[in-house]
């Protein structure tokens, strides 16, 4: 409740207020990122981005998210690739033996075009949890190494296997979010929105992976 509380009055403009609210969100739950996250944003307003990119720091040693990656990428202000690799470096810390972490500091890697250490970042990522991530990160390498189209084309097989992981999904009625919310807009179910799919039952996963086999499919004999 204090997170929705906090989003609402920084949406407001009070950001005095939402600041206590989410002081008290994360205290409550340090785990959540919702929390984690709308901290963040209202101590970059009141503090400074450097403060904010701290709090960001310290949740993810708490328990790592890919939304703290793409928060803190933002605030350092990093975009060419060998910045955001810096970034992700930073952020991560010495927290560097959880799946997350090799996940994203292999992508920054790969985008900073230091294959050799992606390659074994991202292999790395594979043999501590596989992922539909992983595996399009792993595809896209191959492709940067110049594999054959039957490797490419094996390891974005994989990652069809996996759920993705990039919205907020409510566990009651399934509908995908690109912003968490306390109440799901969809069935109004309350505190339901998780992130990524892993809950999703296994009819709804058989469901999505015949869509995307048949997406895929289309997308090959186009480039045919």
């Amino acid at each position: 409740v204090d997170t929705q509380v906090a989003i609402i009055q920084y949406a407001s403009g009070d950001a005095k207020s939402a600041l206590k609210s989410a002081k008290d969100a994360v205290s409550a739950q340090p785990d959540r990122a919702p929390a984690q996250l709308i901290l963040a944003d209202v101590v970059k307003t009141v503090q400074s981005p450097e403060k904010a990119a701290q709090v960001l720091e310290k949740a993810w040693k708490i328990e790592p998210h890919p939304l703290y990656t793409q928060a803190y990428i933002k605030l350092k202000g990093a975009q060419a690739p060998d910045a955001i690799l810096e970034a992700v470096q930073s952020l991560i810390g010495k927290k560097t033996d959880h799946p997350l972490a090799k996940l994203e500091l292999g992508r920054a890697q790969l985008a900073a075009g230091d294959l050799s250490a992606a390659r074994q970042t991202l292999t790395e990522a594979e043999q501590a949890r596989p992922s539909h991530e992983v595996y399009r990160a792993l595809a896209a390498l191959a492709q940067e190494e110049g594999a054959s189209f039957e490797e490419i084309n094996e390891l974005q097989g994989k990652a069809l296997l996996y759920p993705r992981r990039d919205s907020w999904v409510c566990s009651e009625c399934w509908d995908e979010r690109q912003e968490w919310s306390a109440v799901c807009p969809s069935c109004e179910s309350f505190d339901t929105l998780t992130w990524g799919q892993e809950q999703q039952t296994n009819q709804t996963q058989s469901l999505q992976l015949e869509q995307r086999m048949a997406s895929s499919v289309g997308l090959l004999e186009n480039r045919s």
